[in-house]
């Protein structure tokens, strides 16, 4: 009877050191968790990245002025990794039904703002592209193929508040469209016209004649080669230094100019 009391004790401890020990995250759990967090794009398969179809409304630049709470340079401060992302589940199935990023960024200089938010200041905005978990696998996806923002490079972003925008924060107005990418200027060949324009108004101090000339314009185009004829030389102000830009500009009809952007 001793000998069966004895073991029936035996098995009660192992059972509650079995229960606890499952029960109770452990340190290796953790450091698994935290490592999940730093999943970046570059731990993604390449037939994980995806594009969500959008439909943007295109604004054109006296719009973005217009409508943007805030037209700012930034300096941007992290990578896209599952942290800074969002994700929502249809509950069902557990697909993703709606995603963005909220991206930590340093205000470098303002053009316009009514935010609140000061110079030198660190915020975050937020941007249609992130990394989710779906099905045990991780997935990189943004809405028209928009390039996620690149740490350490400078950009200007028209903000706008929005009361509905998933994150709560600042959001890039109309993807790309409301995004300028100084260490790679003609990276969007859709919107040279916001990009030529935003220079030729907030960055370049180029001289008054060729500037109002550019914003007056109602069509700027990308040439298909580089422009010779007429030049000027520009100074982009980047985060960490500045970067020589090289505009070639011609009218090829009323109202329309064509450039060329070779940048060092």
């Amino acid at each position: 009877m001793a000998k069966n009391k004895l073991k029936w004790i035996f098995l009660c401890c192992c059972i509650f050191l079995f229960v606890g020990g499952c029960g109770k995250p452990q340190p290796a759990d953790k450091a698994e968790s935290a490592e999940s967090d730093m999943i970046t794009v570059e731990n993604i398969a390449p037939d994980h990245i995806l594009n969500s179809d959008a439909l943007y409304w295109s604004y054109t630049y006296e719009e973005l002025k217009e409508k943007a709470d805030a037209i700012v340079k930034v300096k941007v401060l992290d990578d896209l990794t599952l942290e800074n992302s969002l994700a929502d589940y249809e509950s069902e199935n557990g697909w993703v039904t709606n995603f963005c990023s909220a991206r930590s960024v340093q205000a470098l200089e303002f053009y316009k703002n009514e935010t609140g938010i000061s110079m030198g200041d660190t915020f975050l905005v937020q941007q249609e592209a992130a990394i989710y978990m779906s099905n045990g696998e991780y997935f990189m996806n943004s809405l028209n193929g928009e390039t996620p923002l690149l740490r350490d490079n400078t950009y200007i972003l028209y903000l706008q508040k929005a009361d509905t925008s998933m994150s709560g924060e600042l959001v890039i107005m109309s993807g790309e469209n409301g995004l300028i990418h100084l260490e790679n200027l003609t990276e969007d060949q859709q919107f040279i016209d916001i990009t030529v324009k935003t220079l030729a108004e907030f960055e370049c101090g180029m001289d008054e004649e060729l500037k109002n000339k550019l914003l007056e314009a109602e069509t700027i185009s990308l040439a298909p080669e580089d422009i010779k004829e007429n030049t000027v030389e520009l100074e982009i102000g980047l985060a960490e230094q500045e970067c020589d830009v090289t505009l070639g500009y011609e009218k090829t009809k009323e109202g329309v100019i064509a450039v060329s952007i070779e940048q060092e």
